[in-house]
């Protein structure tokens, strides 16, 4: 950073006129707060005097005033959430204090010193809150740099009167990298507001930062506590590469996930031969039907490699919609499977899927049984739209106690819609927009959730009225887009968005709660699909297919996945019933290789695992609740108040969890003995590995000679040599001949090296001489610990262990 140099040339007249000026409008915003309570303090003192000495009609008409003035100051003045708490505060104490002093009187003694506190304290309250921030940094240099006012990055940047007060690093979720810094402003002094900072600042300070600064390092993010409070984060790598995708945890540990329901089924069928297994914390939400749709789903993780979630369902407002846009290649469909392997472990919500376009649902075929249902014509999805309206109407009517039926009664019906302009383009346009009208307005309630993504962000492209069907929806993300305006079709204040979408990689996007209007940079995580072009040197040769994660994700899921409601599925009428079951040839049970875990599990807490499934600590456990009904989403009370069990999870028979996994069926002699030859088969070649590698290490053992040290042995190499002639040498012979029998201890022969020697000499270096007589088979080592002794070979003992030398 350039210091301010002693023979600066005096600023110019003009120039000095105006940063005084610039300095009197900021020190007046700094003390405009005091406005505030002094307005309520004298509007207090105004109050009571008129009530006590003119009358009670003047003193109602400056008590009222000054409360209309108060109230409509804390509704629309620029304040943090907890100012406006402390002015109504404020304002209730001072009429309190009016109307005592009404009665008693302004000037009496008890009331006037109570008054003077209270304005003290108010007045001080206030200052505190204002306060300018003094810096928290150690390094002045830095402190410097940003706040210098001729050279300051925040000079530069125009933000006269805003100054930088701290700094702490950014690091990634694991805490084993820095990638950054956030650092907080204050802009108490100056007259900017946060709103117009965060809009306009990122600009403006990328370009006041010193040296190359990579396009999207900057972001400004604000404080919901402070108004005057903002946090500048500057990371500065690139967050992601093509080369590097981000695979979802499931596929991290999938093998683990196999071989736990795999051997919970085997335990089952073992008659508890094979041991249960403990299921990890981190995978706890990862079971089948261990996981629950009324907490958030993990969709990617942030550029520090935080987990980022969405909600589909939040409680007191029903299901969300969701609607997101991404050109060609965006990774639209690697994100629909990546929510689609999110939603797999919950037991509460069920999958439906429409895809009119030119692939007719071939990337959602592989997920076989885990889609409920699957449309991939005209008529098939006009179809679904309609029967997820008369199931609307249906749990409308027959869960009458509630407004927002809960995914514990009815499991949410979760219908992705891919290519949404080709459905425009196949459906009647007219009665399209009734259905998806009323799903998204009237049918969340009733557990109904859409997710339509499209390739134009521009809404005119589905006709007239969409924006209502978009503003609907709670849930928006943007990935990749031609142009900038495009994200004003998705987002709302899209102007708030520091990051260039038109740049983004494939998976990369903008997710966006409407609720909470919060925005979440993020890239999604990667669920890879079947692969046909293989390099030419694959192994697997010309003409292979990669099948990629989803066909064994499937396998795992699909029979454990939920089943609607009896009151829901009697409503979707003959299209659900005479639906296609889509099951897919050969399934692939396990995956084709093991994954290295990367990054956590989606987010730990309390709220993560249901209280109902806390009990299952094991597999077995697990399992056994699946067979027995008790992995349930929940119940409801009829009009006696009998218990009505209303699960969603289907009755699986064991045959078709084994049928799967290649384990014999059946209570026969044949069976029996077949589904245990196939199980010990399994213990043996785990039995086999184990044998192999014992003797193998046997055979290596058994070469080593008694002498020679097993770690010179193993490693085949041959300690330093010394001459007989050695004066150590002799020394160390000589004493292990003089304790024949009872062995020569290292201080014996160390002490004897330093008398033949005529000096202090090290251990090391006597160890060294007698690791060569071990190796030349001319001295033996003895005992372990301070029992150790060295021996010639001929008087080694015959209960003596010989052991290796250091």
């Amino acid at each position: 950073m350039s210091k301010k140099k002693r023979n600066q040339v005096p600023e110019p007249v003009e120039q000095h006129e105006s940063r005084m000026k610039a300095a009197t409008k900021s020190a007046l915003h700094r003390n405009s707060y005091q406005a505030r309570p002094l307005m309520i303090n004298t509007s207090a003192l105004a109050t009571g005097f008129a009530l006590h000495d003119i009358s009670p009609t003047a003193g109602a008409i400056v008590g009222g005033g000054a409360a209309l003035v108060t109230a409509v100051n804390a509704w629309l003045g620029r304040m943090s959430d907890e100012e406006r708490q402390l002015l109504v505060m404020h304002g209730a104490a001072a009429g309190a204090w009016s109307i005592v002093a009404g009665i008693a009187g302004p000037l009496e003694a008890a009331v006037g010193v109570a008054g003077a506190v209270g304005a003290v304290a108010s007045h001080t309250v206030w200052a505190e809150r204002r306060k300018i921030r003094k810096p928290k940094l150690s390094e002045r240099p830095v402190y410097d740099e940003w706040n210098d006012e001729d050279y300051g990055i925040l000079a530069d940047a125009g933000y006269e009167g805003v100054r930088m007060f701290g700094r702490e690093p950014i690091l990634t979720a694991d805490g084993k990298e820095q990638i950054g810094f956030y650092y907080h402003l204050d802009l108490s002094g100056s007259s900017v507001t946060a709103d117009a900072f965060i809009a306009m600042g990122v600009n403006k300070i990328e370009a006041a930062l010193p040296g190359k600064t990579r396009k999207g390092a900057v972001k400004i993010l604000e404080d919901p506590d402070d108004v005057n409070h903002v946090i500048v984060e500057i990371i500065w790598r690139k967050q992601w590469s093509l080369d590097q995708p981000v695979l979802h945890p499931v596929v991290e540990h999938l093998d683990q996930l196999h071989e736990l329901v795999q051997s919970a089924v085997e335990h089952h069928m073992s008659d508890g031969a094979v041991p249960a297994k403990p299921i990890p914390a981190h995978l706890r939400n990862l079971m089948p039907g261990m996981a629950t749709i009324r907490n958030p789903i993990a969709i990617g993780v942030t550029p520090n490699r935080e987990i980022v979630t969405n909600t589909i369902y939040r409680k007191g407002y029903g299901a969300m919609q969701e609607y997101g846009a991404g050109v060609i290649g965006s990774g639209k469909t690697s994100r629909i499977n990546c929510e689609i392997c999110s939603l797999l472990p919950c037991r509460d919500v069920v999958i439906w899927a429409i895809d009119l376009s030119a692939k007719r649902g071939k990337h959602f075929k592989p997920w076989g049984g885990c889609i409920d249902w699957l449309a991939t014509t005209a008529k098939e999805a006009r179809d679904m739209l309609r029967a997820a309206k008369a199931i609307a109407n249906a749990r409308g009517l027959a869960y009458d106690n509630t407004a927002i039926v809960s995914p514990k009664r009815a499991p949410i019906i979760r219908i992705i819609i891919d290519e949404l302009p080709a459905l425009f383009d196949e459906m009647d346009a007219s009665e399209l927009h009734e259905l998806l009208s009323m799903l998204t307005k009237q049918s969340r309630s009733q557990g109904i959730s859409l997710d339509m993504w499209t390739q134009r962000a521009n809404q005119t492209d589905h006709g007239y009225g969409f924006q209502s069907i978009v503003s609907q929806c709670g849930n928006r993300t943007v990935m990749k887009v031609l142009t900038s305006k495009e994200v004003g079709g998705v987002l709302e204040n899209s102007e708030l968005v520091q990051v260039d979408p038109t740049q983004f990689l494939p998976g990369e996007q903008i997710t966006q709660n409407v609720l909470t209007n919060e925005m979440v940079h993020s890239r999604s995580f990667l669920v890879r699909e079947a692969d046909d072009d293989l390099d030419d040197d694959d192994e697997r040769g010309e003409g292979a297919i990669d099948l990629g994660d989803i066909p064994a994700i499937a396998a795992l899921y699909a029979p454990f996945r939920p089943k609607l409601d009896a009151v829901s599925a009697k409503a979707a009428g003959e299209a659900y019933a005479n639906r296609d079951l889509n099951v897919p040839e050969n399934p692939l049970l396990t995956p084709q290789e093991v994954m290295t875990p990367q990054f956590t599990a989606p987010p730990e807490s309390a709220a993560e695992v249901d209280e109902l499934v806390q009990q299952f600590k094991t597999n077995v456990d697990w399992l056994d609740a699946v067979l027995t009904g008790r992995m349930t989403v929940g119940y409801i009370d009829d009009e006696e108040g009998k218990t009505m069990d209303t699960s969603t999870l289907p009755e699986i028979d064991t045959a078709d969890i084994l049928l799967d996994r290649d384990i014999p069926i059946g209570n026969n002699v044949d069976a029996r003995e077949d589904r245990a030859h196939k199980m010990k088969a399994r213990l043996q070649e785990r039995l086999a590995a184990t044998e192999s590698g014992v003797e193998e290490l046997t055979q290596q053992v058994a070469t080593i000679p008694r002498a020679v040290p097993l770690s010179t042995a193993a490693a085949q190499e041959q300690p330093k040599q010394f001459p007989d002639t050695d004066p150590i040498i002799v020394a160390a012979v000589e004493t292990m001949g003089k304790h024949a029998g009872k062995g020569a201890p290292m201080s014996a022969i160390q002490e004897a090296a330093e008398k033949a020697l005529g000096k202090k000499t090290t251990s090391e270096t006597v160890r060294a001489r007698l690791r060569d007589l071990n190796y030349r088979e001319k001295a033996v080592l003895a005992g372990k610990g301070r029992g150790a002794r060295w021996y010639l070979p001929h008087h080694v003992p015959a209960a003596a262990d010989s052991a290796t030398s250091e």
